[in-house]
């Protein structure tokens, strides 16, 4: 049936930056409570997907809760999850030679350093001369009409966005098409969403009021949607770079952010999946060349919505599951071997008692272990299945060989497909372990209910007899006993009247 006026409790943990306090109970971080969100309706079998903002106050790790009503299956009404925020998040931006382009976008994702944004100017040897690993400290990497890179730049910049990070692309009279196309592209197998062949012009709108950028129902313009007099519809696009004739998005497995106007509308913002992170790719400047997008109020909020869309894998964590067992890498020039596991305390029913006090913690070591030249420690949560089996927030408190105290937490949640009360029919039972040739056996094949009857009518017929017996018991020993035989008698009463007193008196 379908479920309505579903309530979703949220409540936000924000915790200390660093401590030097070795005593997990007396670590509480600050909480605060949510607007509670509010879902009409959820169909049978179906699922909803609701977006809500929280503004964390402080850098360092946040955890966020959110609770549904009770229901048949309490257990799996809580679900938690852990972020982590630093001080401020930095952005590469790499432009042509003049970098007029990347001062724009420095500015309008950074006025004033007031978005928490760091960014970063780069040129393309900074992408080609980078170690393994050294652009994971970019939460996105901005290419702003850049010609084309070397094999090892395009090779750093893809294993980067298949790790999670996020590469945003503009287009600009410098890029070299055919580099695009064989290289970033390389037939759909690449970072690049779709190859581009050539600058074409838009051509003049028939009528003052249509908007050159046609937003789609996408996270980046959602906001725009919808809106009467947007800010958007003022933008003019003079230029972008056409893709190659007989390209489908629906056949590369790309998604269409914005479109050009008119009736054979172009793709203007294209995005892709690679890896664990994204790519989106804009077919117009970054700057005034191509367009008067960078003058109006919705650069800055659009390209804030870019980095956050294709930085988000950055941020994606595992979802973990109670019952796991989670190994924990260290290095031994940096910890030291003990280490402290606190597991999460019930939820109570009494509101006064704190859950936070009630938590359990153990002492663990980590055992050396030889991984390649460089001896690690490993220390292992969830060795036992008793120890991950209450969902919540885990931590590990680490000491590092300078006495310092680091804590990491991650969440552990219920699988919810173990909340499917659905009964699974005959066929669904058979389907899902055909290898093991299982013999189904109906319930009624077995017949407990006319074994019961046969229980019921021996036990009937036990008592009947049983009356019998005793009914015979009775009459035999009537039988069997002595009894006179009754004498009939015969008795004549004589009634003498009394005589009269002359009679007496004779």
């Amino acid at each position: 049936t379908p479920a309505r006026k579903v309530q979703i409790e949220l409540t936000s943990a924000a915790y200390p930056l660093a401590t030097n306090n070795a005593n997990p109970s007396t670590l509480e971080p600050e909480t605060s409570q949510l607007p509670t969100i509010l879902i009409e309706g959820i169909a049978p079998r179906s699922s909803a997907v609701r977006r809500f903002p929280i503004f964390f106050n402080r850098p360092g790790q946040h955890a966020v809760k959110a609770t549904l009503q009770n229901d048949s299956v309490p257990i799996d009404n809580h679900c938690w999850a852990v972020t982590r925020f630093g001080t401020s998040a930095k952005v590469l931006i790499v432009g042509n030679q003049d970098q007029r382009e990347a001062r724009f976008v420095s500015l309008a994702i950074s006025p004033n350093q007031m978005t928490g944004i760091e960014p970063v100017l780069g040129t393309k040897a900074t992408l080609r001369d980078a170690k393994p690993g050294e652009l994971d400290q970019y939460e996105s990497i901005f290419l702003l009409d850049v010609d084309q890179i070397d094999n090892s730049a395009v090779r750093n910049l893809g294993q980067y966005v298949e790790r999670g990070g996020g590469a945003i692309f503009f287009a600009g009279p410098n890029i070299n098409f055919n580099f695009y196309q064989d290289e970033l592209y390389a037939g759909g197998e690449g970072l690049y969403p779709l190859p581009i062949e050539k600058v074409i012009a838009v051509p003049e709108p028939l009528e003052q009021a249509q908007a050159d950028i046609v937003p789609q129902s996408h996270p980046v313009f959602a906001p725009m949607m919808g809106i009467k007099n947007s800010p958007l519809d003022l933008v003019q696009v003079r230029q972008i770079c056409r893709p190659s004739a007989g390209w489908s998005a629906t056949q590369q497995n790309v998604r269409i952010a914005a479109t050009t106007r008119g009736d054979n509308r172009l793709p203007l913002v294209v995005e892709k999946n690679f890896g664990r992170g994204r790519a989106m790719v804009v077919l117009t400047t970054a700057g005034p060349a191509w367009n008067n997008w960078s003058r109006n109020g919705t650069f800055p909020a659009i390209l804030l919505l870019m980095h956050e869309h294709v930085s988000a894998g950055r941020h994606d964590q595992r979802r973990r599951l109670v019952g796991e067992s989670t190994s924990l890498q260290l290095s031994i020039k940096k910890y030291r071997p003990e280490v402290t596991f606190v597991a999460p305390a019930s939820e109570s029913d009494r509101p006064d008692e704190s859950s936070w006090k009630r938590r359990t913690s153990w002492q663990s070591t980590a055992v050396p272990v030889q991984s390649g030249t460089e001896a690690d420690l490993t220390a292992n949560l969830g060795a036992s299945p008793d120890e991950t089996l209450q969902p919540g927030i885990y931590e590990t408190w680490l000491r590092t060989n300078q006495s310092d105290v680091e804590v990491n937490r991650m969440a552990l949640n219920v699988d919810t497909t173990e909340s499917d009360l659905t009964i699974a029919n005959r066929q669904q039972l058979l389907d899902a372990i055909a290898e093991a040739k299982p013999k189904f056996i109906d319930w009624d094949e077995v017949r407990p209910e006319a074994s019961r009857n046969r229980s019921t009518s021996l036990a009937k017929l036990l008592l009947v007899i049983l009356l019998v017996v005793l009914v015979g018991e009775q009459i035999l020993a009537w039988s069997a006993s002595y009894h006179p035989k009754q004498i009939k008698s015969n008795f004549i009463t004589r009634v003498r009247r009394p005589q009269s007193s002359s009679q007496q008196a004779a």
